[in-house]
């Protein structure tokens, strides 16, 4: 049997709350469990977890600790555009660089905003309860984004466009799409059902992605590569589409003609899947496992944008938690001066009235439950998960 104790440690605080019984709400004792970091003071063993890039020029904008960083195409210090209360996904640059449309949370649901490339202050263009950006029309005048907001159910998803200036949003006239894509003389194709195909692996069903390719700007559409399982994020470079797929096991970037024919893979990765790919008509950026790629349409070739930010890294930052909402077990000591808590699987003891609180088990990496009181009140008995298996454990308090 194990037989150890611990002291409570500095990372956990303790707030007198005056006397009464562990479950008053206004005399109650309070105790606040911090997580236990620790952090390397200067080399950090990743630079950082990378998403959503987009690509205008010599710029390249992403998305980490959810915010909007930019740097140059080849790699470098990253730059912070953005210090947002919510977070943001998915930038889009417009067509002549000088703005990016992104989805935000600063004010609860996930909705469209503008900003300034160069960075600023940030407007909110939709009210619509959930919104994906998607790109820009050709114009570059209006923001294009899918919202399921009037539609029967949550997966379907239509495409609307607003003024980047604001104004009332109006449907873009393609109907149900989650992506969309212009090419030379009026072109358009849609992507609808698929997303993300690296948040359901593999996937077969009903609901895959299917591509809608109008070649000439007509109004009429047809399907595209039915033969496909889920492919995903259509962009049209050149006489190309290019897309994300993963009927070969792992998503990755591949390309067809017009017609469907001739399906070529361009990337080669094993583990991580290529995800969110953007294009600016000649290149295309994507992210996988946490890196940003760049992947050249004339050269065929993929390379790794070698990026670093500077960052206080707000979210590895201490934190209290107030033990009392994530009680799980209290026991009375046999002679009543005394409690044992278990609360996000800690155990802790402390006295009725005052004093200090003190933690029993490891500080980290066991979870405890069932703390109990031996008959003479000088040992707790609790259950801890060391290793594959439960055991239980006796806690001498001397």
């Amino acid at each position: 049997m194990a037989n150890r104790w611990r002291r409570a440690q500095p990372h956990t605080a303790i707030e007198p709350g005056g006397h009464g019984n562990l479950f008053g709400r206004r005399h109650c004792r309070s105790l606040s469990i911090l997580p236990h970091h620790v952090l390397p003071e200067e080399k950090n063993t990743m630079a950082g977890y990378f998403r959503y890039p987009t690509l205008h020029g010599d710029t390249l904008v992403f998305v980490a600790e959810d915010d909007l960083w930019s740097v140059a195409a080849t790699g470098g210090m990253a730059r912070r555009l953005t210090s947002s209360p919510g977070r943001l996904e998915r930038p889009r640059f417009s067509p002549d660089g000088s703005r990016l449309a992104f989805a935000g949370r600063d004010e609860g649901p996930l909705e469209i905003y503008t900003m300034a490339a160069a960075g600023g202050p940030a407007r909110r263009l939709t009210y619509c309860g959930g919104c994906l950006p998607a790109g820009w029309t050709r114009d570059g005048e209006r923001v294009l984004f899918a919202t399921s907001q009037g539609m029967p159910f949550a997966g379907l998803a239509e495409r609307r466009a607003v003024d980047y200036r604001g104004g009332h949003a109006t449907p873009f006239g393609v109907g149900h799409a989650h992506a969309i894509s212009f090419g030379p003389r009026g072109g358009v194709i849609i992507a609808r059902n698929g997303v993300d195909a690296a948040r359901w692996k593999r996937y077969r069903g009903g609901t895959g992605g299917r591509f809608w390719i109008d070649p000439a700007g007509s109004g009429e559409f047809r399907p595209l590569l039915e033969e496909l399982p889920n492919p995903g994020w259509p962009m049209w470079i050149g006489e190309r589409i290019y897309f994300v797929s993963d009927h070969e096991g792992i998503g990755n970037l591949y390309s067809a003609r017009l017609d469907g024919g001739d399906l070529r893979r361009h990337t080669d990765h094993q583990e991580f899947y290529a995800r969110n790919p953007t294009t600016d008509g000649e290149r295309i950026v994507y992210h996988a496992g946490g890196k940003l790629f760049l992947f050249t349409c004339e050269e065929d070739a993929t390379r790794e944008v070698a990026l670093r930010i500077q960052s206080s890294r707000p979210e590895l930052n201490r934190r209290f938690v107030p033990a009392g909402e994530f009680l799980e077990h209290a026991a009375l000591h046999p002679e009543s001066h005394s409690l044992a808590i278990t609360t996000r699987g800690k155990v802790f003891t402390f006295g009725a009235w005052e004093g200090a609180v003190t933690q029993h088990g490891e500080a980290q990496g066991v979870r405890y439950r069932e703390a109990q009181w031996s008959g003479d009140g000088r040992h707790l008995v609790m259950i801890a998960d060391h290793g594959a298996e439960e055991r239980i454990e006796i806690h001498a308090l001397d």
